[in-house]
């Protein structure tokens, strides 16, 4: 009897990690705004997942992320969240990731530490990040409200909402860099991928 085929699911489960990991190698050389390059590791990571025949839809709107236990350990892409960090075009507070089926995947979660150490240099406070997960593949279920994440005493908890209208500004249509396209796809093809474990943004 032949073994059933993986799903798409289950493929893109098996391949999560491998795009983080490309995109954790690729974002220092190709990235233009380490830390606020969002946008770049959803239109890469996107790629790579069709080259696997895992179709995704792109998204764009508001989300945040709980990291540490404290009132302003909470790092949000939102007009009145605790923790605002500007993302472009024109500082515009948006996120972008991907989405398959009731899935949310976003392969930005590794720079946490970066984008805690850039706003504590705006606000002066000291933001504790005890959660710095590679990427989040998560279920829509699992993610909270704003007013939840910011009212936690844990870290872990995730906010995303989808805002249509930001689509006709951010997602303009240009195409992604073709040298950074070839690079993800050989380095995801590669028997070796050695990638710093650590969570500063930067591998």
């Amino acid at each position: 009897m032949k073994s059933k085929a993986p799903s798409a699911h289950e493929r893109l489960i098996a391949a999560a990690p491998r795009v983080s990991a490309v995109l954790r190698k690729l974002a220092p050389e190709f990235s233009r705004e380490p830390g606020h390059d969002a946008f770049f590791h959803m239109e890469i990571g996107q790629l790579l997942l069709a080259d696997l025949g895992i179709r995704t839809r792109r998204v764009f709107g508001f989300a945040a992320w709980r990291v540490g236990p404290g009132v302003g350990d909470v790092l949000t892409y939102h007009p009145v969240g605790l923790g605002w960090l500007p993302q472009g075009p024109e500082s515009l507070p948006y996120q972008a990731w991907l989405e398959f089926q009731n899935l949310i995947i976003d392969f930005t979660t590794y720079q946490f530490q970066r984008k805690a150490k850039e706003l504590d240099a705006v606000d002066g406070r000291t933001t504790c990040v005890e959660w710095c997960p590679h990427y989040l593949l998560i279920p829509h279920s699992e993610a909270r409200s704003l007013t939840k994440v910011v009212a936690a005493t844990f870290p872990g908890l995730t906010y995303y909402q989808a805002v249509p209208k930001l689509y006709s500004i951010v997602d303009t249509g240009t195409q992604p860099n073709e040298s950074a396209v070839r690079k993800a796809r050989t380095l995801f093809g590669s028997g070796d991928l050695t990638v710093s474990p650590g969570c500063d943004g930067t591998t």
